[in-house]
């Protein structure tokens, strides 16, 4: 029996009917609820995924054996579970014309359709779609039947506004009490549909602060052959064969990169579309082996400064731990 939240005072009565007639009853009083004190305990949270050297996901650690410092100042774990918890996901898809070659859009709608069957109940997703402009295509919803027909019924046109659409998307999943989690199919490019200017009001910087400070992260889907190679500001530029490489941090790679390394996802390249369903798998597989684990930070002041967030297994040297490097700490 479900007494609620109100904190009343009840009286209950069982009673057993026997059967031979008799009855055997009892009865309990509560009191009504008084508190005295109240405190408010902001908790970290943190999912970070541990692997091998081998690329191997590393399921059966225990809260011992992780260490978790905050600016370098090791916290104490308030709470530590493999359970997987509930998934708020913004599904998040280039739609730009660049898309309309060969099977692109097709193939990404298909990849993004299996990745719906991943989600489990008590889950919700979200369906938005860039191209020149941002466009919600599905609010938040547990109906997977609708978040398909918002994927299915996308089409390519126009430029690429990849900043605004993930400031966006961050900014909407900021206030769920969950996982939060962007996957974002592009190619890394931010641009008008002329080329000669930025597609989006939004800078790569704006974008990822918006991603810390909602706690989301952010899972990127790179498709093309040389996005470690591509450009992208000043518009004039192009690639230098001479140096082989883009100038540091302006290529396609290292944009995406910085979205999904800093925010605790994880960046994935395909060259092909064909093969972009094996990488909407992955994140998949990521998202199922994410240990959460929850802290209550030592220096409680909040004054919104950024705060460094290093996990480690100290006993076990050779394993990678990926997580998101810090948060910004603001009250809430």
């Amino acid at each position: 029996w479900d007494a609620g939240d109100e904190g009343v005072a009840y009286r209950m009565e069982v009673i057993a009917r026997l059967s031979n007639g008799d009855e055997l009853s009892h009865v309990i009083a509560t009191a009504k609820l008084r508190i005295n004190q109240r405190e408010s305990v902001d908790l970290v949270s943190i999912y970070p995924v541990v692997r091998d050297r081998g690329g191997r996901y590393i399921s059966d650690l225990t809260k011992k054996d992780f260490t978790v410092k905050e600016d370098g100042r090791t916290q104490r774990i308030s709470r530590f579970t493999t359970e997987r918890r509930p998934l708020r996901v913004g599904i998040v898809l280039d739609t730009s014309l660049s898309m309309s070659t060969g099977r692109k859009l097709e193939a990404a709608k298909e990849a993004a359709l299996g990745f719906l069957q991943s989600l489990e109940e008590g889950d919700e997703g979200m369906v938005v779609t860039f191209s020149d402009r941002v466009r919600v295509k599905q609010e938040f919803t547990t109906d997977r039947e609708a978040l398909g027909s918002a994927i299915e019924g996308t089409t390519a046109h126009g430029g690429t506004a990849l900043y605004d659409a993930v400031w966006r998307t961050a900014r909407m999943l900021r206030d769920f009490d969950a996982r939060r989690v962007i996957v974002l199919l592009s190619d890394g490019r931010d641009e008008a549909t002329s080329g000669f200017e930025p597609g989006s009001l939004h800078t790569l910087d704006e974008a990822l602060d918006q991603a810390l400070r909602s706690e989301v992260m952010v899972f990127s889907i790179g498709l093309g052959d040389r996005l470690d190679r591509e450009c992208t500001r000043p518009w004039a530029r192009r690639f230098n064969s001479a140096r082989q490489e883009c100038p540091e941090g302006e290529s396609l790679q290292a944009v995406l990169n910085r979205l999904s390394g800093s925010t605790g996802g994880r960046l994935l390249l395909t060259k092909s579309a064909r093969r972009l369903r094996n990488a909407f798998e992955e994140v998949a597989e990521d998202l199922r082996n994410q240990y959460s684990i929850a802290y209550s930070s030592d220096k409680p002041e909040k004054q919104g400064e950024w705060r460094e967030v290093t996990i480690s297994v100290p006993g076990r040297p050779e394993l990678r731990v990926i997580s998101r490097e810090g948060y910004f700490a603001t009250q809430r």
